[in-house]
């Protein structure tokens, strides 16, 4: 098999020792040990001093230049004064000031002349770049020089180590994060099903339980797995294992009191939560694995190695690349019509996809682009130009998602703030009403022990001159909480409480019972009611008003700090937006990796150009830009849960079928 024949069936021609050596673009690995740029990163330095390609390069490096001289200088002047301020009061703010003006004269002035000094290197690195066009070589942006560029034999000198060997190489964890695996818990825990669910001990750290669960949760997902039955259960199983993992409260609620303690209701859709965290998985074979995904498999964005992260995108890169050379072929090798077909097909299937009309347009979007510009001539320039606003536009999408989710974090914000002052000034006034009607209940059964004495002492001096009894009736104790006091003859009783019995009206004594069980016989005036009986008596309150007010504040305190739902969805809009412009860059790396290289001569490639242009306009047919800008999150977010909701009822009524067989659903047999 020739070297273009495996290129067009997308695989790499092994190397032979009459094989030219080819000069390969650097590594960002290599790039970064040389002390180059990271190509992955073109904002490591405020102003840009990297070398322009040509005019054009040198043009665009010099504009930013100057921005970046006068925004800065804007900044400062602002920022200083009001730093200076803080820190050193009046002195702070006029040497702040200085500072200020002083940057605010140079930075411009700097930036200008940086700007004029990129232009001119551009306009001197022209005729170079014009002759190595010709010769069929492109630039680098790692090197910043001119290369011959190789698809396989990069894809050769990545592909061969595996992530692991190349991670054992470098020095670097499995995961890709920079240090080790992070200190887990310690301490027993009342059961191990989601820890079992994720393959992990107890004692797993966070970055331990993200890379199980984004492993398993690839392998188990049911779209990889369509003749399992029982795919979508582990799927579902491993999402909501994940969910209460990761979260440190539920985690501690879960380890305390097992799943018991926990709300299944409060467990999104594992699907929908996969697909939100990693882009939807019908894409993956064009755009790769999302940088998004990478940093969580990792352990977060903190933990992420960046020479690892390099590796990972280069790596994302070419295997695009190469599926996009592959798809190719077909078109390559003159079969037009069933290339076209065979595109339809696959533009159907990825507009069936969760935000697929939106994804399968931006797919087509660049493929059609990077084509036209290939081609060159006039519609090159239009399509660089479209390009241009393109990107403008997308940018100020996910400016706009941050700032909106902003706002609404700040409003929840100050939402919570103005609950927990109304909570606050609502449990003052509560305290001032209750010592208010303490201190009349304090005042009213002082008075009423008086007037009970009095009334006593009457009736007795009455009843010992006449030989008769009172005729005033004593207040009524029985079945209440009552204390006593004033007791002469046994006063270890004075202030123990018990329940009211009987009363003996001939003694005018009560039976009390105290709480250990013995009973007393207690005048009327040496009892009055105890105070949470004469509370909940004032009140009129129900036995259960008490717990149902501390469940209800529990349940308060725990929703605190909870975003709302608005802001929940805006989050998950500026991550999608992050995600859409790095699923766009990929895109655009991986066409020029394709439209470049030199292991197939100009003829082949132009054919790949013009195959990546019938295959954008094609995928654009199932989507439109508009599809971009009217995704309503909060709603695809409530269909997700209800087609979820849909498959839980099925699956339910499957399994009761599957247990109880031909007596499922009849009605049973009834005795009268």
């Amino acid at each position: 098999m020739s070297s273009e024949e495996h290129t067009e069936t997308g695989e790499a021609p092994p190397a032979t020792a009459a094989q030219k050596p080819t000069t390969l673009a650097l590594s960002p690995i290599d790039a970064a040990a040389k002390g180059e740029d990271d190509p992955f990163d073109s904002s490591q330095s405020l102003f840009s001093t990297r070398k322009p390609r040509n005019a054009a390069a040198g043009v665009s490096s010099g504009l930013k230049s100057v921005a970046k001289g006068v925004g800065m200088a804007a900044v400062g002047l602002v920022a200083a004064p009001v730093i200076g301020a803080k820190e050193n009061g009046t002195k702070g703010f006029i040497a702040g000031l200085g500072a200020g003006l002083v940057g605010a004269v140079a930075l411009p002035v700097y930036g200008v002349v940086l700007g004029a000094v990129q232009v001119t290197r551009g306009v001197l690195n022209t005729p170079e770049a014009v002759s190595e066009r010709g010769r069929g070589k492109v630039w680098d942006e790692d090197t910043r020089t001119w290369v011959s560029y190789d698809l396989n034999e990069e894809a050769r000198e990545i592909l061969a180590m595996t992530e692991e060997e190349w991670c054992k190489q470098h020095g670097i964890n499995a995961d890709g994060s920079a240090g080790g695996s992070g200190e887990g818990r310690r301490g027993a825990v009342k059961e191990t099903e989601l820890y079992d669910a994720l393959g992990v001990e107890s004692d797993a750290s966070s970055s331990a339980i993200r890379k199980a669960y984004f492993k398993l949760a690839k392998e188990l997902h049911p779209d990889k797995n369509i003749d399992d039955p029982n795919a979508h259960a582990r799927f579902q199983a491993v999402g909501e294992a994940y969910q209460v993992l990761s979260n440190d409260e539920l985690r501690a609620k879960y380890d305390a009191s097992g799943k018991s303690a926990l709300d299944a209701s409060s467990l999104v859709d594992p699907m929908q939560f996969f697909a939100m965290l990693f882009g939807s998985e019908p894409f993956e074979y064009l755009v790769g694995e999302l940088r998004l995904a990478t940093m969580f498999s990792a352990g977060g964005e903190g933990a992420a190695n960046e020479q690892f992260m390099a590796y990972k995108q280069k790596r994302r890169e070419i295997l695009c690349a190469l599926t996009l050379k592959g798809l190719l072929a077909q078109f390559c090798c003159g079969d037009e019509d069933e290339f076209e077909a065979e595109m339809h097909a696959h533009g159907k299937r990825l507009h069936e996809a969760p935000v697929g009309p939106a994804l399968v347009w931006t797919c087509g979007y660049i493929y059609e682009n990077k084509g036209l510009q290939a081609l060159g001539g006039l519609d090159a320039i239009g399509s660089n130009a479209r390009q241009t606003m393109h990107t403008a536009a997308a940018n100020m999408r996910v400016a706009g998602a941050a700032i909106n989710t902003y706002r609404a974090y700040r409003k929840d914000v100050n939402q919570a703030k103005k609950e927990e002052k109304e909570k606050d000034d609502k449990a003052k006034e509560k305290t001032k009403e209750k010592e208010k009607t303490k201190e009349k209940e304090k005042a009213g059964t002082e008075s009423k022990e008086g007037n009970v004495k009095e009334a006593s002492k009457g009736a007795e001096s009455s009843g010992a001159a006449e030989g008769g009894s009172s005729t005033t009736e004593p207040p009524s104790f029985v079945g209440k909480v009552v204390l006593i006091s004033g007791l002469k003859g046994r006063p270890e009783l004075n202030g123990r409480a018990g329940m009211a019995g009987s009363l003996d009206e001939e003694t005018g004594r009560y039976m009390v019972r105290l709480a250990d069980g013995e009973c007393v016989k207690v005048r009327t005036a040496n009892l009055h009611l105890a105070e949470k009986e004469a509370t909940s008596e004032s009140a009129g309150a129900s036995p259960g008003a008490a717990e149902h007010e501390a469940n209800k504040q529990a349940e308060d305190e725990g929703m605190a700090g909870q975003p709302s739902e608005d802001t929940m969805n805006l989050m998950i809009e500026a991550m999608w937006r992050v995600s859409m412009l790095d699923i766009e860059s990929t895109l655009r790396h991986a066409c020029n990796k394709v439209l470049s290289d030199q292991s197939v001569d100009k003829s082949l490639r132009k054919n790949r150009a013009r195959g990546l242009v019938v295959m954008g306009r094609v995928f654009q047919t199932y989507g439109s830009a508009d599809a971009l800008k009217e995704i309503n999150f909060a709603s695809h977010m409530r269909q997700a849960g209800e087609r979820f909701a849909e498959r839980v009822a099925a699956q339910s009524t499957a399994e009761r079928e599957a247990e109880y067989g031909d007596n499922y659903g009849r009605e049973p047999a009834r005795s009268y």
